[in-house]
């Protein structure tokens, strides 16, 4: 993810001293996370916090886009139930349930992939805040001789 790519939001400070977390996105409720940069930042570090940030848009574009599909088609689910029973009807919990039940079905293949990715992403993001934690960890030593 590059910065020229995407807007930033114009709620996320420009200079920081720490990462900073914002408020969720309104269709994907994924928070944006600015990633502090150290100036004395090593290639590993560097590596770990763009993967981190790709990572991120990944996980965003997915849930914004489920999320997308789900109101759309929860919406004329009660819509199409509507014209059927009429339109001061309310729906019942349990016509709900029944969308429910039926959407996560049909997205069950699309979920588990999802699940998949998600933990390769995880597993290689550990790997390499492993080998950044002892580089931090040396960097803090040397501040405190």
């Amino acid at each position: 993810m590059e910065d020229s790519q995407k807007p930033e939001p114009p709620f996320l400070p420009k200079h920081i001293k720490e990462n900073w977390i914002g408020p969720p996105d309104p269709v994907s409720k994924i928070r944006p996370i600015r990633h502090f940069i150290p100036e004395n930042e090593t290639v590993i570090e560097k590596l770990l916090r763009e993967k981190h940030a790709n990572v991120l848009e990944w996980n965003h574009t997915y849930w914004k886009k489920h999320n997308k599909a789900f109101k759309r088609e929860r919406r004329q689910f009660v819509e199409q139930l509507q014209e059927r029973q009429g339109a001061d009807t309310a729906v019942t919990d349990d016509q709900m349930a029944d969308f429910y039940r039926d959407f996560m079905e049909r997205n069950q293949r699309k979920h588990r992939q999802y699940n998949l990715q998600w933990y390769g992403h995880s597993a290689r993001l550990l790997g390499l805040a492993g080998l950044v934690a002892p580089l931090r960890l040396l960097r803090a030593l040397r501040l405190l001789r």
